[in-house]
C-alpha cells in the first residue's frame, strides 16, 4: 500500500510541474503603454484625422494610441519597445492603431527601429 501511495504522489508532482512549465512557457508579457514608450510630438499625431497619419518616415509609428470609446474593438498598435504590433483592446482609432494586423503593418512600422535623435537628424 505504501509503494502504491507514492507512486501516486510521484506522478502528481510531476504532472504538476509539467503544467506549471506549459503554463510559464506560453505566458506572454503584459504590455503597457506608457507615455515615455511613444516619443512622437503632439504635431505629428492627428489623431482626430487618421489618414493625416505620416507613416512614409516612420514618425507616426511613435505616436501613443488614444484611449477607447465606449465600444471597444479589438484593434492592432505597434510599440517602439518592442519592435512589435500587438493587440489591444483600450485603444481607440487615431495614429499607431490599426483594424487589421498584416505584413504591411510589420514592415512599416517594424522594419527598422528608429530612436527620436535620428527622426530629428532627417529633418
Amino acid at each position: 500500500m505504501r509503494n502504491l501511495t507514492s507512486l501516486t504522489l510521484l506522478a502528481f508532482i510531476a504532472g504538476t510541474l509539467v503544467l506549471v512549465a506549459a503554463v510559464q512557457k506560453s505566458k506572454k508579457p503584459n504590455i503597457s503603454i506608457t507615455d515615455e514608450d511613444f516619443d512622437a510630438e503632439d504635431h505629428e499625431c492627428p489623431h482626430n484625422t487618421p489618414q493625416q497619419c505620416s507613416y512614409r518616415n516612420r514618425t507616426s509609428c511613435y505616436c501613443k494610441p488614444p484611449p477607447s470609446d465606449y465600444i471597444r474593438g479589438k484593434r492592432y498598435i505597434y510599440h517602439p519597445k518592442y519592435n512589435k504590433c500587438f493587440k489591444r483592446y483600450d485603444v481607440g482609432q487615431g495614429c499607431n492603431s490599426f483594424e487589421e494586423k498584416n505584413g504591411l503593418l510589420d514592415k512599416l512600422c517594424a522594419e527598422q527601429k528608429a530612436s527620436k535623435e535620428k527622426r530629428i537628424e532627417e529633418k
